[in-house]
C-alpha cells in the first residue's frame, strides 16, 4: 500500500482543476506515495494588528503533511516548530542541487541558516501599457525608466470630454508594491543582519515621495481592465487569465531605477511548499512530492497551469518550456526579470515591516495632495520605529 500524504493548498477558482490534475499526474507515476489534496477555504487575516506571529489559519488542529504557504510566513512557522528544515533531504541520496535554482530563490525560504521550504514559482512584476491610450495621448515609445513612467502618466491624465472631471488616468499599482520602488531607489527594507529596519533611509523617502507624486495621476481604482488607465504594475496571472484581452496592450519589463530589482513573488512573497509532518516515513514520502515539484515534469505541469516562472534553470532553459513561452509571448518581459528578483527578508517580523510600509504609503497622500520629501522622511521614521519594536523583541529574546 502506498503511503498517503495529505497536502493542503489554496489554489481555487479557475486554477483549482489544474492543481487537481497536477496531483493526479504525480500519483499516476508513483507506487509508494499517494498525495491526497484538500482545498483551504479560510483566508489569512488582513488586520495589520494581527501580523506578528500570524499563522496561516489552516495550520490549526488538523495539520497536513505538506503545506502550501507564502514565504513571508515561513520563518514564523519555523519558529513555532510547525515545519521541519529540509537541509538533510536536499543533501541526501534523493536530494536536489541547490545551484539549479535561480539566484536568490532559496533566500526566500532561508532562515537561521536552514532552508525550510521549496519555492515553486516566480511571479515578478511587469508594466502593462494600454496602447490605445498611449496613442490618444501622443506618446510614441513605451516606458523604460521610472522617469518615463512619470512623464507618460502626466500626459495620459486628462479630462477628455470637458465635463471638469478626469476620465483618463496615467498609472496605477497596489500599495504593497512600493517596496519594489524602494529597492530600485537603493533602499533596503532591513539590515543585512536582519536586526534593524532600514526602509526609512533617504533612498526610501525618495521612493515614497516619488510614489506619492505618481499617485496624483492614478484613478480611484486599480482595475486596468476598465480601459481608462494607461499603465499598471501587475503580475502574470492578469495576462494568462485573459482578463485584459479586450484591450490593445503591451507588457514591458519593470522600469529601471537606480538599480535593477524585482520580486520573486507578488505581495505575499514567493509561493512555497513545506513539510509539516514529523514521522520519518511520512517525512520521506512528503519529500518525494516536494522534490517532484522541482523536476521537469512537475514544474512544467505547474507552468502550463499557471504560467508562473519556473525557478529552476534546467527547466527555464529547456526546449519544452521555450515552446510553451512561444504560445504565450507576453511572458517574456516577466522571464527577463527573473535574473534580478530579490527575496523579501525571511524573518517572522516581515509581515509587520510590510504593513508598516503600506501604512506609510497611505499616509503619504492625503486630501488629494502629495507629501513633501520632509514629510516622507517623517512618515517613514515613525513607521520604521514601530516595526523596529517587533524586531527588537526577537533580537532580545
Amino acid at each position: 500500500m502506498p503511503h498517503v500524504v495529505t497536502f493542503e493548498h489554496f489554489i481555487s477558482g479557475e486554477r483549482e482543476p489544474a492543481m487537481d490534475r497536477l496531483v493526479a499526474n504525480f500519483n499516476a507515476h508513483q507506487s509508494e506515495v499517494r498525495v491526497e489534496s484538500r482545498l483551504i477555504t479560510e483566508g489569512v487575516s488582513d488586520d495589520a494588528t494581527e501580523c506578528l506571529g500570524l499563522l496561516p489559519p489552516y495550520l490549526g488542529n488538523n495539520v497536513p503533511d505538506v503545506v502550501m504557504v507564502y514565504a513571508e510566513f515561513v520563518a514564523t512557522l519555523a519558529d513555532q516548530d510547525r515545519i521541519r528544515p529540509l537541509d538533510d533531504f536536499i543533501a541526501g541520496p534523493e536530494g536536489i542541487d541547490p545551484a539549479m535554482f535561480v539566484n536568490g530563490a532559496l533566500d526566500t525560504v532561508r532562515y537561521g541558516d536552514h532552508i525550510w521550504a521549496l519555492p515553486i514559482e516566480g511571479n515578478p512584476y511587469a508594466l502593462f501599457c494600454n496602447l490605445s491610450l498611449f496613442e490618444q495621448a501622443g506618446i510614441d515609445g513605451l516606458p523604460r525608466t521610472w522617469g518615463d513612467v512619470f512623464q507618460a502618466a502626466v500626459l495620459l491624465t486628462t479630462d477628455t470630454d470637458g465635463d471638469g472631471r478626469i476620465d483618463r488616468y496615467g498609472y496605477t499599482q497596489c500599495s504593497f508594491q512600493v517596496p519594489l520602488l524602494m529597492w530600485q531607489a537603493g533602499a533596503e527594507l532591513v539590515s543585512e543582519d536582519l536586526t534593524r529596519v532600514t526602509f526609512d533611509s533617504e533612498e526610501g523617502a525618495q521612493a515614497l515621495k516619488y510614489h506619492a507624486d505618481l499617485r496624483m495621476y492614478s484613478p480611484p481604482h486599480v482595475d486596468f481592465e476598465r480601459g481608462d488607465v494607461g499603465m499598471k504594475l501587475s503580475i502574470i496571472e492578469n495576462y494568462f487569465s485573459g482578463r485584459y484581452q479586450h484591450l490593445d496592450y503591451e507588457i514591458v519589463p519593470l522600469p529601471r531605477g537606480r538599480r535593477a530589482a524585482n520580486s520573486f513573488g507578488g505581495s505575499d512573497s514567493a509561493l512555497c511548499l513545506a513539510i509539516a509532518c514529523r514521522e520519518p516515513e511520512c517525512e520521506r514520502a512528503a519529500w518525494r512530492f516536494l522534490r517532484w515539484f522541482t523536476t521537469q515534469q512537475g514544474l512544467m505541469d505547474w507552468a502550463r497551469a499557471t504560467a508562473y516562472i519556473p525557478l529552476v534553470r534546467p527547466v527555464l532553459e529547456s526546449e519544452e518550456y521555450q515552446q510553451f513561452v512561444a504560445r504565450w509571448p507576453k511572458l517574456r518581459p516577466f522571464i527577463e526579470q527573473s535574473g534580478i528578483c530579490r527575496a523579501r527578508p525571511c524573518i517572522p517580523e516581515y509581515p509587520v515591516v510590510k504593513w508598516a510600509i503600506n501604512a506609510a504609503v497611505h499616509e503619504s497622500r492625503r486630501d488629494n495632495r502629495s507629501c513633501t520629501v520632509e514629510e516622507a522622511r517623517e512618515i517613514l521614521r515613525r513607521q520604521a520605529a514601530a516595526a523596529q519594536q517587533a524586531l527588537d523583541r526577537r533580537v532580545k529574546a
